[in-house]
C-alpha cells in the first residue's frame, strides 16, 4: 500500500538531517522530496537573484528570502512544490513524503509571511496525504542552530546592528554603554529572539492543523518533537494500522524528586521505555517530554528575598534512547541537549566580535529574572496550547501514574479535562489510566485515616439510600447516633431504621462496603471524571514487567473498547489501608 505525507517544520529543527536519518535507515522504502532544496537548485531562483544582484555564487535559503520580495518567492515556491509532487508521483517507494517549511522569515525587513499555495497541497485527489506532519523541537536547540555562522539570526551580524539601531534611536553613544547596560539589551535582543521561535512553531502548528482539515477527514495530523524515536515516525508514516497515544503523565515533580534526591527517580525510565515498548501493540506513543524548555534554575541571590531566576537552566529530562536512534540530531558544537549556560547572562564585546560573561550576577540579577519572566509565560502559553494539540489529535490518552506524586498535578488534570470536553462535544476518544499499586497505597495513607474512613462511609450511605429506598436524613441521624462519628458501623441504628431493613444491610455490609470503596477508589484513579461508560479504562498494576505484559490489552482497549481495565476491584481489601 503506498502511502503520501507531508512532513514540516519551522527553520532550526533541522529537518535536512531528520531527512537524512530517514533515508539512511528506510531508504529502501522512503522517497522523500524537499520544497526548499528543489528551489534553491532551480535556475529560475538562480537567475532571480542574480537579477537583483544578490552578492553569492552559492545560494541559501538566507539568501532567497533576504534579496527576493514575497511575491517572487511564492512564485518559486510553487514551482519547487509542483516539481517535487511530480517525482513523488512517479516514484516506485510506498512510502512518498513531501518536506518543507510552511513560513519563511525575511532577514532584511524582519517579517513572517507563508508562501505556501494551500490550493496546490489539496487540489489533486490522488496526492492527498493520508499522514501530516509537523516536527518541533527545543527552542533551546533551535536558537543554538539558527545563530551561528551565516545563519538566520547570526550573533556576528545581528547584534552589532541591534545595538547600533539602538544607540541611534536613543541618541547614546554605543562606546559609552557599560557593561550592565549592554547586558540588557544584549539579553533583550535573545529572548526577543527566543520568543520569535515560540512564535513560528505556534504559526506552523495552526497551518498545518487548517492544512490537515482541508486535505479531508482521512488524513491524520500529529506533532511530533524529534527527540522521540526514528522508528516511532516510521511507523506514523508507514502503516495506518498503528494508533496514535498521547501520554500524559507528572512532569515537575520527577524534576523536584531529582532536586531532593541528585538523580532522577525510576519513574522517568519507565516514561522513556513507553514508546519503544509500545511498537509490539502497533501504538506510536507521542512524548510530551520530547519539549522540554520550561526549566530555569532559581537561585536566592539576597537573603530574605524570593528565588531569582539566574539564566542557567537545568539538566532537561533524559533522552529516550541514543541520538543514533532519534530523529534528533544535536548541533555541531553542542556539548549536549541542556545548554544549561544558554542564557547566562553575557554582553557583547566589540572588539572580539563575541558574546562575554558577565559575572557580577548579583548587580544584574534583578534585570535577568524580571526579563526571564516574560519569557517564562511565553513558553508556559506554548506548552498549554502544543500539549492541548496533541492531546485533540491523537487516537488516544494514556495517563501513567498520574499519582507518582501523590495526587493528579495540574497538567495531567488539565489534559484529561481538554479529553473530557472531546468526548462531551461527541467525538469518542478513549482514555487509559495505569496505576502503580505502591501509588495507589501511599496516597490513601498520607490522606490518613480520617478523612479515608469518612470518604467511604459516604460512599456507603449513598449506596443505602439508592439500594433500600432510605431518605438520607434517616441514614444521617443513625450515623451520628454513635460513636465514632465516622465509623461505618455508626449507619446501622436500630432506632433511625426498621429492623427487617437493618437485618438486610447487616447481611450486605460487607458487599456493600466493598462496592463504596470501589466506586471511591475509581474517583481516585480517574481524576474525578463523569465520563460515558467504556470510554476510560482502569489498570492497577504491580510494576513497569505488569505493565509490559498489559500493554496488548491497553492498546486493544483504546483501539476497541475492550476490555475496559484489568479487574482491579478483585484486589481492593488489598489496596486500602489496614484500617479500613
Amino acid at each position: 500500500m503506498i502511502s503520501w505525507a507531508y512532513v514540516f517544520a519551522p527553520p532550526g529543527v533541522d529537518l535536512g538531517k531528520v531527512e537524512e536519518k530517514l533515508k539512511r535507515q528506510y531508504g529502501n522504502h522512503i522517497d522523500i522530496q524537499d520544497i526548499e532544496e528543489e528551489l534553491k537548485d532551480r535556475q529560475e531562483t538562480k537567475d532571480a537573484l542574480r537579477d537583483v544582484g544578490a552578492p553569492y555564487q552559492s545560494f541559501r535559503m538566507y539568501e532567497v528570502t533576504w534579496y527576493l520580495p514575497r511575491s517572487k518567492v511564492r512564485a518559486l515556491w510553487r514551482q519547487a512544490a509542483s516539481q517535487c509532487l511530480g517525482k513523488l508521483e512517479r516514484s516506485s517507494k510506498t512510502i512518498r513524503v513531501l518536506c518543507g517549511h510552511l513560513l519563511y522569515y525575511c532577514g532584511q525587513r524582519s517579517e513572517f509571511y507563508s508562501p505556501v499555495d494551500f490550493n496546490l497541497l489539496i487540489s489533486r485527489s490522488d496526492l492527498k496525504p493520508s499522514q501530516i506532519v509537523l516536527l518541533i523541537d527545543d527552542v533551546y536547540d533551535m536558537y543554538y542552530r539558527l545563530t551561528r555562522k551565516d545563519e538566520l539570526f547570526d550573533h556576528a551580524e545581528r547584534i552589532p546592528v541591534y545595538l547600533e539601531r539602538l544607540c541611534y534611536e536613543q541618541g547614546i553613544n554605543i562606546e559609552e554603554l557599560s557593561p550592565e547596560q549592554l547586558l540588557s539589551y544584549c539579553m533583550g535582543w535573545e529572548l526577543r529572539t527566543i520568543t520569535h521561535l515560540l512564535s513560528w512553531g505556534h504559526f506552523e502548528t495552526i497551518f498545518i492543523e487548517n492544512l490537515s482539515a482541508q486535505v479531508g477527514l482521512g488524513a491524520k495530523f500529529l506533532v511530533f518533537g524529534v527527540k522521540q524515536l526514528t522508528e516511532a515516525l516510521i511507523h506514523f508514516l508507514g502503516d495506518l494500522d498503528f494508533q496514535t497515544v498521547y501520554v500524559s503523565h507528572p512532569i515537575s515533580e520527577a524534576r523536584r524528586k531529582k532536586e531532593l534526591g541528585g538523580h532522577w527517580p525510576e519513574f522517568i525510565y519507565q516514561v522513556n521505555q513507553l514508546q519503544k515498548d509500545a511498537f509490539d501493540s502497533k501504538v506510536v506513543v507521542v512524548m510530551p517530554t520530547a519539549i522540554d524548555e520550561l526549566r530555569f534554575s532559581l537561585r536566592h541571590i539576597r537573603e530574605h528575598h524570593p528565588p531569582q531566576r539566574t539564566g542557567a537552566l537545568e539538566e532537561r529530562w533524559p533522552l529516550i534512547d541514543d541520538e543514533d536512534n532519534l530523529l534528533y540530531c544535536r548541533p555541531d558544537s553542542a556539548l549536549d541537549s541542556n545548554y544549561a549556560s544558554l542564557l547566562m547572562p553575557k554582553y557583547w564585546d566589540f572588539s572580539s566580535q563575541k558574546f562575554v560573561e558577565y559575572l557580577q550576577e548579583d548587580r544584574s540579577a534583578p534585570i535577568i529574572d524580571s526579563l526571564l519572566g516574560v519569557l517564562v509565560g511565553e513558553i508556559e502559553f506554548q506548552i498549554a496550547t502544543r500539549d492541548h494539540v496533541l492531546v485533540t489529535h491523537t487516537d488516544g490518552l494514556l495517563v501513567f501514574r498520574p499519582l507518582f506524586s501523590g495526587r493528579f498535578t495540574r497538567g495531567v488534570s488539565a489534559e484529561i479535562d481538554h479529553w473530557l470536553s472531546i468526548n462531551q462535544s461527541g467525538k469518542e476518544k478513549r482514555a487509559a489510566f495505569v496505576h502503580w499499586e505502591e501509588d495507589i497505597r501511599l496516597v490513601l495513607q498520607r490522606q490518613g485515616r480520617k478523612y479515608v474512613t469518612r470518604s467511604v462511609a459516604n460512599e456507603v450511605i449513598n449506596i443505602i439510600q439508592n439500594k433500600y429506598q432510605i431518605s438520607k436524613g434517616r441514614i444521617i441521624k443513625a450515623l451520628i447516633s454513635q460513636e465514632p462519628v465516622g465509623s461505618i458501623d455508626s449507619i446501622l441504628s436500630a432506632g433511625a431504621i426498621h429492623p427487617a431493613t437493618l437485618k438486610h444491610i447487616r447481611d450486605d455490609m460487607p458487599k456493600i462496603s466493598r462496592e463504596a470503596k470501589v466506586n471511591l477508589l475509581r474517583g481516585y484513579l480517574t481524576g474525578m471524571v463523569d465520563i460515558k461508560p467504556g470510554l476510560a479504562g482502569v489498570w492497577v498494576l504491580e510494576n513497569y514487567e505488569a505493565f509490559k505484559k498489559a500493554l496488548p490489552q491497553i492498546a486493544n482497549f483504546l483501539r476497541d473498547g475492550s476490555p475496559v481495565g484489568n479487574h482491579w476491584d478483585e484486589k481492593i481489601n488489598d489496596l486500602f489501608p489496614d484500617f479500613l
